[in-house]
């Protein structure tokens, strides 16, 4: 199975999560636009971001979560597979609204650790690190793990602010790991 296979397939059953494999897509639509490795204002979502210079995809879904109704998201991606020198293979951020549920900031560790132990199980992801994260004052996560056999590294930052998931993810073939391009593209995160 080659990186670009494995790359959707870590994004589609990470995006469709919810401690249960029973969420459903029934919408979506997407547009591509060029960018230079520059900051990107994504003004419907308030979210200004740094990308690469090639193509980045954005598709829009609704999503049906069992535990937390329906959501909205929207994926941007960036990816470069055809150099296999290239430090980082993948830059996706996800913006997941669940508009109908009110989460218990009490309780937000234990969205995480849901999050991270559904990730790991549905992808057979051996977890390298797990750390505390902030941004403005809002608890994260940020997760390090391998594919074993694949020779990838995902590195992963989540935060659940207002009833918004805003989710950050790098792949990396392990030969790039720890690279200073992941922290570039995870401080490039800001809230307009």
């Amino acid at each position: 199975m080659n990186l670009k296979v494995i790359a959707q397939l870590i994004i589609a059953l990470f995006f469709t999560f919810n401690c249960n494999s029973q969420n459903k897509i029934y919408k979506t639509d997407k547009e591509i636009i060029n960018s230079n490795w520059e900051i990107l204002e994504f003004n419907k979502i308030n979210v200004q971001l740094e990308f690469p210079n090639k193509q980045i995809e954005i598709s829009n879904d609704k999503l049906k979560t069992k535990d937390y109704g329906k959501a909205l998201r929207k994926t941007i991606q960036w990816n470069y597979l055809k150099n296999d020198n290239f430090l980082n293979s993948f830059y996706t951020f996800n913006y997941i609204q669940y508009p109908k549920y009110k989460f218990d900031i009490t309780k937000i560790d234990e969205f995480y650790e849901n999050k991270i132990q559904s990730l790991l199980n549905d992808l057979k992801g051996i977890l390298i690190y797990q750390k505390n994260v902030e941004y403005e004052n809002y608890a994260g996560v940020e997760i390090s793990y391998s594919l074993s056999g694949y020779g990838v590294i995902i590195t992963q930052r989540i935060f659940l602010i207002d009833n918004i998931e805003y989710s950050l993810s790098v792949f990396t073939p392990e030969k790039f790991e720890n690279n200073s391009l992941i922290s570039k593209f995870f401080s490039s995160f800001e809230l307009k």
